[in-house]
């Protein structure tokens, strides 16, 4: 609440005299006494009657410094900083009256900022300059110069500042590099198209200090906000400190968009500048943020001492920003650096048009596309697609298109129309050194001018956009179906560390209100992790990005059809009654998250595990056990719509509650893998009574562990005929599962052979005797498994690489 009382600032001091001839033995009367302030109520200029306020209070030097004083305590009430420092121990300044609460300036702030926002957004190509004057930084009066409301009276000095409470911005950052602090009664001249763009650097770099002694940090600019209000914020430098700074880009952030990422202040129509990046928490960038506050530390206190200057004003008599400019060869890339790039993405290459398919290909390569393959892995959002799709985006757009040409190679996986194959000559190649036909190399030359693209876009030296992201997730998703399928592992890992660049894997980058681009951006960044882990378990290497990378929020399980609504609070919201069908690839991704913990630790390479607490004689039991809680909680919590069974009525769910089991087979059988028995100890023929107690108790976990893996083995190949049967789209995973159970089976099956050769007189055994009946239905499983990989041969080059 603003408090109504005024006083003149001259009228009240402090007499310490009084204060010091109390009697030490009256506490109660000081401590009552300790609170009172009293004012003058003549302020007339012949003669002040001035009140005495009996309070124990710092020198003017020490409440600068917010450090704890003596002077009332001392001789002559001069305290020890001041006597160590060589300053005079005065006690002049007075306490300033309270203003407006804080909460209430910051939403206020906030509430400006956004409709600044949404007004460059509903109109970029106007300009309210004339109508709404200059852009207004937030915490812009702490450095800028003295503005002619401010001509005559005294400068503010570091105790008169007001202070505002904890940011709830999700972009406090360093201050920035292009910001100068300026020198105390000094002025930057600057005049005409330099003066203009001084004031566009300004508003646009200019970004609060972070004093980590200070109990209030200042509100920085941004466009969203975290939900944590300013009164919970942390006080001291903590992990909310690190947070912020480690979101702190080379400039500033504040928006993720279709292009990556970009200021509020910048439209889309100005060019593309290479320095909007994402630093972390051990950037070297943080020490520039230490010294630029120590600096701004320093030059509080000289200008709490220095008297200002008058401002500068140039031809036009306006004020001159006190900010140095910023000198574009520094901040903005070079045009060499454009070149290398390629970054003209306003026209599409040639190169990419000459492959484009017909319109009616197209237009059903992408029916394909969202009927099989979108249902199940929810990249694209399928009404901003067709918006796109029906403005001619893919003409305009190189990246765009390029997401088209990916997104038409993994639909040639369904397509029977010829046009999709390569070449003649090629065909003529394929179907002469394998009877197999040429189908598949279906897509092969979309997903070939894909890769054109990013060979002529290298998108090395400046940030990467969401099209060339879903570009790389596209193009893993169709090699993963070849043989040269761990090069979709490389791909995944790429797309990764684009979008770590732009930091699309932190929360903090995304607002509380879910718009389409920032939902596509999520979906994108967790297919990329999800396939990350799926593909190192199946090719036996490390994840790209672990569990502690990120901490990036699952996509919201709200269809594409509600998540826009001419009504901003109905958008996002899924009818009630009715399953999402991205509910089920969250939970894939739920899964992953188990899979990343067992490839962390029970195939950990390095010897030093003592940080996972991978300790002990029995750390893999216990990790198996951990293990087995969390894939536990996981099949139990899946929903009703989504729990298998083979008479599932909607197939779009049959096929989701497939892979989503499927999937989970897959983990048990590499959870439990690692302590299957070891070929050459279980020889064919080998006698069970050789073997030694503590032998004997782990030859009875490995068969334990085969049995558990056999099982899902069975249940897995189960699900496959019950998928296949119903006539339910194929996708590559499937040959992935069929030929990891195909494996397990058929350890089991000479496993059961070895037993019982084990137990047969050696002499007498003969080659030809008939298989016992456990060998037989081991063969039966394994025969279906094979026959499904068979059957997907003509399509999917993995397959005939495994069967």
């Amino acid at each position: 609440m603003q408090r109504t009382d005024t006083y003149d600032k001259a009228s009240t001091i402090i007499d310490l005299e009084e204060h010091a001839s109390l009697d030490s033995h009256q506490p109660a009367m000081m401590a009552s006494n300790s609170s009172l302030v009293q004012y003058s109520g003549d302020t007339s200029s012949d003669e002040r009657k001035l009140k005495k306020r009996k309070i124990e209070r710092a020198c003017d030097f020490c409440r600068r410094r917010k450090t704890k004083c003596d002077g009332p305590k001392m001789k002559d009430n001069v305290c020890t900083n001041c006597v160590q420092t060589g300053r005079s121990c005065t006690y002049i300044e007075s306490s300033k009256p309270r203003g407006p609460p804080k909460a209430y300036i910051t939403a206020l702030e906030d509430r400006v900022e956004k409709m600044e926002v949404l007004l460059r957004r509903l109109r970029p190509e106007a300009d309210f300059s004339a109508e709404l004057g200059p852009p207004v930084v937030r915490d812009s009066w702490k450095s800028d110069a003295p503005d002619t409301q401010y001509a005559g009276h005294h400068l503010p000095t570091s105790s008169e500042r007001p202070a505002f409470s904890a940011s709830t911005s999700r972009f406090q950052s360093l201050l920035p590099l292009a910001t100068a602090i300026p020198l105390p009664g000094y002025t930057y001249g600057c005049c005409g198209f330099a003066s203009a763009k001084l004031e566009e650097s300004s508003a646009s770099l200019a970004k609060p200090k972070r004093n980590r002694r200070s109990k209030q940090a200042r509100p920085s600019p941004g466009m969203h906000h975290s939900d944590k209000s300013s009164s919970e914020a942390p006080l001291s430098a903590s992990d909310h400190d690190d947070s912020s700074v480690e979101l702190s880009l080379v400039q500033g952030l504040t928006q993720l968009t279709l292009r990556g990422l970009r200021p509020a202040h910048v439209t889309s129509k100005e060019p593309q500048d290479g320095q909007w990046r994402y630093h972390g928490k051990s950037s070297t960038f943080k020490l520039i943020h230490a010294t630029r506050e120590l600096k701004q530390r320093h030059m509080d206190e000289v200008g709490a001492t220095a008297q200002p200057s008058a401002p500068v004003v140039n031809s036009g008599g306006e004020c001159c920003q006190t900010f140095a400019p910023r000198r574009p060869h520094f901040w903005q890339s070079l045009p060499w650096e454009i070149s290398f790039e390629g970054v003209d993405r306003s026209t599409t290459p040639a190169f990419l048009m000459s492959h484009w398919p017909p319109m009616d290909l197209a237009n059903s390569l992408v029916e394909l596309y969202f009927a099989r393959n979108n249902s199940l892995f929810p990249l694209l959002h399928r009404p901003n697609f067709d918006k796109h799709w029906n403005q001619g985006l893919y003409q305009n757009d190189v990246w765009f298109a390029c997401v088209c040409m990916a997104m038409f190679a993994v639909a040639s996986r369904w397509s029977d129309d010829a046009r999709v194959l390569p070449d003649e000559q090629m065909v003529n190649n394929i179907s002469d050194s394998s009877g197999d036909g040429p189908w598949a190399l279906a897509g092969w030359k979309y997903v070939n001018a894909a890769l054109d693209v990013h060979r002529h876009r290298r998108s090395l030296f400046l940030p990467t956009n969401l099209f060339e992201v879903q570009t790389l997730v596209l193009m893993a998703m169709y090699f993963r179906g070849t043989v040269a399928h761990s090069e979709s592992w490389t791909l995944i890992s790429i797309g990764i560390r684009k979008a770590q660049d732009v930091g699309a894997h932190r929360k903090k980058v995304y607002g509380r209100k879910p718009t389409v681009e920032e939902e596509l951006w999520k979906r994108a960044v967790w297919h990329l992790i999800a396939m990350d882990r799926l593909g190192s378990m199946l090719v036996g290497r490390s994840c790209c990005c672990r569990e502690e990378d990120f901490d990036l929020d699952l996509p919201l399980e709200v269809d594409d059809e509600y998540w826009e609504n001419d009504d901003p609070n109905l958008a996002f919201q899924q009818p009630e009654g009715k399953p999402a069908l991205v509910t089920a690839f969250v939970f894939w991704v739920k899964l992953s998250r188990i899979t990343a913990f067992a490839l962390r630790t029970l195939y950990a390479i390095g010897r030093s595990k003592q940080p996972l607490g991978l300790v002990g004689p029995r750390w893999k039991e216990d990790t198996v056990g951990r293990l087995n809680e969390a894939m536990l909680e996981w099949i139990d919590s899946i929903p009703e719509h989504l729990k298998w069974t083979p008479r599932m009525e909607i197939d779009v769910f049959a096929s989701q509650s497939a892979i989503l089991h499927m999937s989970y087979y897959l983990l048990q059988i590499a959870v439990y893998r690692p302590f299957m028995p070891v070929p050459h100890s279980m020889a064919i023929g080998g006698d069970s009574q050789e073997h030694s107690a503590a032998s004997s108790e782990k030859h009875d976990e490995s068969l334990a562990a085969l049995s558990i893996c056999t099982n899902a083995a069975k249940a897995g190949s189960h699900i496959l005929v019950v998928l296949l049967g119903r006539g339910l789209p194929r996708h590559t995973v499937v040959v992935h599962y069929a030929f990891v159970y195909a494996g397990v089976l058929l350890v089991n099956m000479w496993m059961q052979i070895a037993k019982e050769s084990g137990r047969e007189d050696r002499r007498r055994r003969t080659r030809d005797r008939a298989l016992s009946p456990a060998v037989q239905a081991q063969t039966g499983d394994l025969l279906q498994l094979l026959d499904i990989m068979n059957s997907m041969r003509p399509r999917w080059e993995l397959a005939r690489e495994v069967w």
